[in-house]
């Protein structure tokens, strides 16, 4: 077993031996970390079946599904039960007591929706940031210092949302624990309430049922 530095080093070896020879190599591995560094392309599977297969930034950007969202990415992809209504041309996501609004110009990316229907609202760690009027509001439980940024985790008042199996699974209990990435600007206030601000842009709604990323799965809602 190698230890971290030594397997980063091997990493970066590894690709310029395979770059330098011009060969096609086959990785198999569980670990993200080395399929996002070594892979031009990587293959997603689940169950013994591939679910998406793409660029490494293809993948982390437009995931196909809730086990994509959650299985790329470190911290992983935020996932949380949550609500999308029509609000005129615009549309409002909303997740425990949180409300955005999506504009149009943003929101065509999803399939039109008639009604509130549930969804499961999914956001990288590295979209929240800490602003004094933002529209989230979490307490945040631990932090890790890693050179430049935070990365922190928080309690929302949102369940939360897990792929088992082909179904998704929404937590019974009506918080979660999510993970933010802050640039470092003095150790964050732990055990209070703060504020954070999310780029409705970069949100991602998933079905709940299946967990199927509604933007890439085109459907009319």
């Amino acid at each position: 077993t190698l230890d971290a530095k030594l397997r980063s080093g091997l990493r970066a070896e590894l690709v310029e031996i395979q770059r330098h020879l011009a060969i096609t190599a086959l990785l198999v591995t569980h670990d993200q970390v080395e399929a996002m560094s070594f892979g031009d392309r990587i293959a997603v599977m689940r169950s013994g079946r591939v679910v998406q297969v793409g660029a490494p930034l293809e993948l982390y950007r437009h995931p196909t599904d809730v086990f994509v969202a959650s299985f790329l990415g470190s911290p992983a992809m935020n996932l949380v039960a949550g609500t999308v209504a029509p609000a005129g041309r615009d549309v409002v996501v909303g997740f425990g007591s949180h409300e955005l609004v999506v504009v149009e110009e943003v929101a065509t990316r999803w399939p039109t929706f008639a009604t509130r229907r549930p969804v499961v609202v999914g956001f990288r760690p590295e979209e929240l940031a800490l602003a004094p009027d933002g529209e989230i509001v979490v307490e945040l439980t631990a932090a890790e210092h890693v050179g430049s940024h935070h990365l922190v985790t928080a309690t929302l008042d949102a369940p939360g949302a897990v792929q088992a199996g082909e179904r998704v699974e929404i937590d019974p209990l009506p918080r979660s624990t999510i993970s933010a990435s802050f640039e470092h600007h003095g150790a964050p206030d732990l055990w209070r309430p703060v504020r954070l601000t999310l780029d409705a842009g970069a949100l991602h709604l998933f079905d709940p049922v299946d967990g199927h990323n509604l933007a890439i799965e085109g459907c009319v809602a």
